[in-house]
């Protein structure tokens, strides 16, 4: 069965999604993890750069210390060309060397001819601090 609290959560998303709810007054004082990654999967994508500055303003994702929710907030971020995230994009790639958070976002940056770019540029500098086994799964996904 679903939980009520991620229903909140998503319910949350629908309604900040389609402008009922300011995001200054959605309930996520106490969200966990779990209640922050269904509130960012169920909202529509590409979001319009309005809205993800508005939740960025509010509660601060790009600044957020919690790479999961980070990680998702940051493939928002590709995906709806967010760029005031992109400065902390380019130094979560190359801090982070988990391959469960890395795929998505390369994956991501790859659909574009300017994404392609900055992620080869951006792998070019962070391939010396990853695992083997995470560049050979990155170099899949950037063709090298």
């Amino acid at each position: 069965a679903a939980s009520p609290r991620l229903e909140i959560a998503g319910g949350a998303a629908s309604d900040f999604g389609e402008g009922r709810l300011p995001a200054r007054d959605l309930p996520a004082e106490s969200w966990n993890t779990q209640e922050w990654l269904e509130f960012l999967r169920v909202l529509a994508r590409p979001l319009e750069t309005g809205k993800l500055e508005e939740l960025d303003k509010a509660w601060n994702l790009t600044g957020i210390g919690n790479y999961e929710i980070l990680d998702e907030w940051l493939l928002m971020a590709i995906e709806s060309g967010y760029q005031p995230a992109f400065p902390r994009l380019e130094r979560f790639l190359i801090e982070v060397g988990r391959t469960k958070l890395l795929k998505p976002l390369y994956t991501a940056l790859m659909k574009t001819e300017s994404g392609k770019t900055l992620a080869r540029d951006i792998y070019a500098r962070a391939r010396g601090g990853y695992h083997t086994i995470t560049r050979t799964a990155l170099e899949k996904i950037l063709f090298l």
